[in-house]
């Protein structure tokens, strides 16, 4: 079963390398680590429910995985269901500490709403000392993608939070503060020019 498997994911046959796994995991169903490749082959082919639900299956067995926990919000993201992704990161950053998870967390509370929480967690992110070493992609105004700090988009993040809350002096001045550190960070400059 394990030989068919890796045969079907060399030539990238999602259907056989599912129905490998399934036989994988009767054979030994106390396997996490098969249940996980199960729920990485929907997530990665967009069935979204299906990996939710290997991820649930995964988080009954053990509540603080983060490798389910971290499949179980990105499945719940890729379905729209903001609020349970934002619980599951929640749980992930509380289990890893990681900068990148705060990350999306504080993305996920702007998108809510929550901009008390959102603040809070970006004003943990910029005291970080990691805050200029952790690097996250965006586009580019030439649709081609680049690498920035965190702290780039988190202050844009801040800046988009303040333009929301009618604080429009604060809003500029987190967007600019965004563009002195990456004057091609597209995102800012977009931000700075709707605040005019």
């Amino acid at each position: 079963f394990y030989v068919k498997y890796q045969v079907a994911n060399q030539f990238a046959d999602y259907d056989v390398a599912r129905s490998a796994l399934y036989d994988l995991i009767i054979e030994f169903p106390a396997n996490d680590s098969l249940l996980l490749s199960l729920g990485i082959l929907y997530y990665e082919n967009q069935k979204y429910p299906s990996a939710v639900l290997v991820g649930q299956e995964l988080l009954a067995r053990n509540s603080k995985n983060p490798s389910a926990l971290e499949l179980t919000a990105s499945a719940y993201e890729g379905l729209n269901i903001s609020e349970k992704a934002l619980q599951n990161y929640e749980s992930l950053y509380l289990v890893s500490n990681s900068l990148s998870v705060l990350y999306k967390v504080s993305f996920l509370q702007y998108s809510l709403n929550r901009y008390q929480e959102c603040l809070a967690n970006t004003d943990i992110i910029l005291a970080s000392k990691e805050a200029d070493e952790v690097k996250v992609a965006f586009s580019t105004g030439d649709n081609k993608t680049k690498e920035y700090s965190i702290r780039i988009p988190i202050l844009n993040l801040k800046g988009m939070v303040a333009r929301d809350s009618g604080d429009k002096v604060s809003a500029k001045k987190y967007f600019e503060q965004a563009i002195a550190l990456a004057p091609d960070f597209q995102a800012a400059k977009d931000n700075l020019s709707k605040l005019k």
